[in-house]
């Protein structure tokens, strides 16, 4: 039998051994087989760690090493190495940011435990009042805990603890919490009195709560002083401060506050620029207080990179002023940098730090400049420059590279390149530039650097300028061109020849070739009629010849015309497109030879009355200097033989008449027959007499009045009112305007403006009559003449056949849309103005239509409405009976109409209103039911379409249309 050992090695193999069989006989028969025998011993020893300890306590703030230890039981033969891990507890208390993932430990042989430093094992998250935390350790099967003690401070205190406010204001006292924390940390502030008084010098502060939740770390609370009578000086008060959580240290628990009488602290610098210079080594910067402190004080000052880098150019460190008991000056300095750069003048600023009762004062902040200790270089800014020769200055500037503390003058010369092109008679040849102190620059307009020799077609130089070691190219570009002149010529239109010359005025360098051709003036001279077309070139040779002259045929007509001109136009390849305006285009003027007559002017208005007559005014034009004659003729209009005396006569012009008088009588016939019309026409009786307006419109105005009492209706119920205020501004008179369904009549009738209206009637009533749709025929300030339509039942507008969406407003006419109506104004030529209302609301006994009365038209408008803008309208009374008294402003005569008092208003008419004509369906006295209001008869004033300005008062000259509408 053999024995085995039981060892507590952990082999991690079977071993074996060998056991031989030794035969002790003498007999020879007997055989040992086998002779030896494997004896194999398997392993039971299993290590199995375990911590050496189930619990371990670490701080918080000491996470550098936590020691474990590990026994395995076995002893081994080799290592051994085992992963600890770590794991939350259940239930959680350490979260997994609190403690790190794991480590190894391995146990050398022949060893059964091991020990390992599990550094950074806890994470400090610098976190206070969270209390203990725990979370496991693993290896293996075996489990250990590790508690975290909680030693992360959180305190708080005043910071800082001085302050000062003026009486009556208020200070925001700062409390600042070192620490962060877990849950909010409550603080409570009271004050207590020194020699200032709760109640008559602040507001007592008891108890008051302030909270800083996780994260947050400065709190204020606001302390409320109270102004008081007595100057009284400094007092002071203490603020106390507490923690609600005993955990929570109170560093700083008293902050006193010194409440000022009258003067309130102000910190400055001393200045606002301090210099200095690069090689000085350093700076000194000065705060100043106005008045002393009570108490040591100090003030944080702090620098700020500009043009100067902090580290570079000065030394970039934080620096504290401190002002003693009774100081009030405080200086630091800062440290410059001397590089030895070329470089210019460089700043950085300075600013202070805000201290609580202490006003910031002005200064606030201040710079420093660093004046360079190198020297500068000119150069110039550009290295070709260009200058037209005829403008003689080159703006040019140098940049010398460097700030100067002190102005520097450089000198400039001027010089040939080489080759040469420019010479020296060319340019001038120096100037001086400054570079002022304290700059690093300068630019100068280099007057009279160039010459301006007034040769045309020589073509670009050039030249040298240079500035200390710098030098640049200079280009004279040639911008003289050749200049001529040539003026207008007069000549008879049997003159023959007209010679236009043209003229050289300056030198040139080579040949200057000029095109020229004729051509015809708008309302001018005609080719082929009045002359004969020329074109052609002349050229002009350096110091050669400088005058050419150019022919040009003229025609004698023989017929009557005014004088006309035609133009001669040069051009040039020589001369640039830009240029080419300084070339003369001359003008040849044909004075005509014949004789133009006519009437002057072509209407004439005259009043009915005993020995009356009109005086008609025949003109002449062109030569007055001999005799003519033409033959007066008067025809027959709506005025016969009844109302004037026939006339057919020679008009004879002597030598330098140019007009003569023609009397035609008027015969007073005692009936009332309205306006009537008649013309006289002029005859040439020569050929070189042509008579141009030959004939005149005389109209007669009425002076006899129609017969009262007849009492009729003069129109339908609901033609459209209108009204005109009358000059007591507090009374109107209104009529309605007369039109038959279907067609157009005239509203207004100016020499600029035409306003018509389309008569329709409702459908569902054939006793009424309305305006359908408004057409305005206008000119505008540029002179194109346009149409407005209104529509009245559908309140729509359009200018040009355009619908308007929107407002037009272009050239001084506006077309405006309100809710319920339109306004239209246009500048009727510039001198006077129409400002029309429409109102698109309709009832079944009107339409509502409003003009405004004022200065809208010239005194001789007419229409239906416009006869009663720009006259005298009066109420009047005759028999007793009220009358509306119209005057004619141009003959003195006047209108007597029978009125109608009624109480009737709308909108826009209050009463009282005196009705003319159909007084809304009510009777009135009239001798003809369509003529009691207007002038005439309301088919007089019936247009062919809604911007026909033809009628028989049409006054509208569509001639004003530069560009017909």
């Amino acid at each position: 039998m053999i024995s085995i050992t039981n060892d507590t090695v952990y082999e991690q193999l079977v071993e074996e051994f060998i056991s031989n069989l030794v035969l002790v006989t003498d007999n020879a028969n007997v055989i040992v087989r086998p002779a030896r025998a494997t004896v194999m011993i398997f392993d039971d020893d299993i290590p199995a760690p375990v911590f050496e300890m189930t619990m371990y306590t670490v701080p918080e703030d000491d996470p550098g090493s936590v020691r474990l230890c590990v026994d395995i039981g076995v002893e081994i033969t080799e290592p051994i190495t085992y992963t600890i891990t770590t794991a939350q507890k259940n239930p959680p208390q350490a979260e997994d940011s609190d403690f790190t993932g794991g480590t190894t430990i391995t146990i050398a042989p022949p060893g059964t435990e091991s020990c390992t430093n599990f550094s950074d094992l806890v994470v400090n998250d610098n976190i206070g009042l969270e209390g203990n935390e725990a979370f496991t350790i693993l290896i293996d099967g075996s489990m250990a805990m590790v508690t975290i003690t909680e030693d992360d401070d959180v305190s708080i205190g005043f910071n800082p603890t001085a302050y000062m406010v003026l009486e009556g204001g208020s200070v925001d006292l700062i409390i600042e919490r070192m620490g962060d924390a877990e849950d909010p940390v409550v603080a409570t502030v009271l004050t207590r009195d020194g020699s200032a008084t709760a109640g008559e010098d602040y507001v007592r502060l008891d108890g008051v709560e302030v909270t800083f939740l996780p994260g947050e770390f400065t709190q204020t609370v606001t302390l409320n002083t109270m102004a008081d009578l007595p100057a009284e000086g400094d007092e002071d008060l203490v603020a106390t401060l507490s923690a609600v959580d005993a955990r929570v240290d109170v560093t700083q628990p008293n902050a006193t506050v010194v409440i000022t009488d009258d003067v309130v602290p102000t910190i400055s610098f001393s200045t606002s620029n301090y210099v200095v210079g690069e090689g000085d080594g350093t700076v000194e910067v000065c705060l100043q207080l106005n008045v002393p402190l009570v108490a040591d004080i100090d003030f944080t000052v702090t620098a700020a990179s500009g043009t100067a880098t902090a580290d570079e150019d000065f030394v970039d460190e934080e620096q504290r002023a401190v002002f003693p008991i009774g100081e009030t000056r405080a200086c630091i300095d800062f440290k410059i940098t001397d590089d030895r750069l070329q470089e210019n003048d460089e700043i950085f600023t300075v600013a202070f730090s805000s201290r609580p009762g202490i006003t910031t004062g002005d200064p606030a902040t201040a710079t420093v400049t660093i004046i360079d200790n190198d020297d500068p270089e000119p150069e110039f800014d550009q290295t070709m420059y260009t200058v037209p020769e005829n403008n003689r200055t080159l703006p040019l500037c140098i940049d010398i590279g460097v700030l100067v503390s002190e102005a520097m003058e450089f000198t400039i010369t001027a010089s040939n390149k080489n080759p040469p092109e420019a010479q020296e008679a060319d340019f001038n040849p120096s100037t001086t530039i400054t570079v002022p102190a304290g700059g690093s620059m300068a630019c100068i307009d280099f007057t009279g650097l160039v010459v301006d020799d007034n040769i045309a077609l020589e073509g670009d130089q050039s030249f040298t300028i240079s500035v200390g070691g710098s030098t640049s190219m200079v280009v004279i570009v040639d911008d003289d061109i050749p200049l001529i002149e040539s003026g207008d010529v007069i000549i008879n239109e049997d003159g023959g020849i007209a010679v236009v010359n043209v003229r050289l005025l300056n030198e040139i360098e080579n040949n200057f070739t000029l095109d020229y051709s004729t051509g015809e003036v708008p309302d001018g001279a005609n080719e082929g009629e009045d002359f004969g077309r020329r074109g052609g070139r002349v050229v002009f040779t350096p110091r050669g010849v400088k005058q050419r002259s150019i022919e040009i045929p003229i025609t004698d007509d023989q017929q009557t015309e005014t004088d006309e001109p035609l133009f001669v136009t040069f051009s040039s390849e020589d001369i640039p497109a830009d240029r080419q305006d300084m070339i003369p285009s001359p003008m040849v003027i044909i004075i005509d030879n014949d004789i133009t007559v006519g009437f002057d002017p072509s209407e004439y208005s005259v009043a009915e009355r005993p020995g009356g007559f009109v005086t008609l005014t025949v003109t002449r034009s062109g030569n007055i200097d001999l005799t003519a004659n033409v033959t007066l003729l008067t025809l027959q209009g709506s005025a016969d033989d009844m109302d004037f005396t026939i006339v057919s006569t020679t008009v004879e012009f002597g030598p330098g008449e140019d007009s003569v008088p023609v009397n035609i009588s008027i015969t007073d016939d005692a009936v009332p027959e309205g306006v009537e019309v008649f013309t006289a026409t002029l005859m040439s009786n020569a050929p070189n007499v042509v008579v141009s307006g030959s004939e005149a419109t005389i109209t007669i105005l009425e002076n006899d009045q129609p017969v009262i009492g007849t009492i009729v209706n003069d129109t339908i119920i609901g033609d459209p009112l209108f009204t005109v205020t009358l000059p007591n501004e507090d009374e109107f008179m209104c009529y309605e305007v007369h039109g038959y369904s279907g067609k157009y009549f005239n509203l207004v009738s100016d020499s600029c403006t035409s306003v018509n209206a389309l008569f329709s009637q409702l459908p569902d009533n054939d006793r009424i009559n309305l305006m359908s749709d408004i057409g305005i025929y206008t000119r505008d300030d540029d002179g194109q003449c346009i149409q407005i339509q209104i529509s009245v039942t559908g309140c729509s507008g359009s200018v040009d056949g355009q619908a308007l969406t929107s407002s037009y407003q272009v050239a001084g006419v506006n077309v405006r849309s309100y809710p319920n109506r339109w306004r239209v104004s246009a500048p009727n030529c510039g001198s006077t103005q129409l400002v029309m209302w429409i109102f698109c609301k309709s009832e079944p006994d009107m339409l509502r239509f409003h003009i405004a009365r004022g200065n809208n038209l010239d005194p001789t408008s007419h229409g239906l409405l416009a006869q009663f803008w720009n006259i005298p309208i009066n109420i009047t009374t005759r028999n007793g009976e009220p009358y509306v008294q119209v005057f004619d402003p141009t003959h003195e005569n006047y209108r007597l109409i029978p009125a109608f008092p009624a109480p009737r208003t709308w909108d826009h008419t209050p009463a009282p209103c005196y009705y003319v004509g159909n007084a809304q369906g009510g009777p009135s006295r009239s001798h003809d039911p369509r003529e009691s209001v207007i002038e005439g008869k309301v088919d007089d004033y019936e247009t062919s379409s809604l911007f026909s300005p033809i009628f028989l008062y049409a006054q509208f000259d569509e001639s004003v249309c530069s560009t017909a509408a």
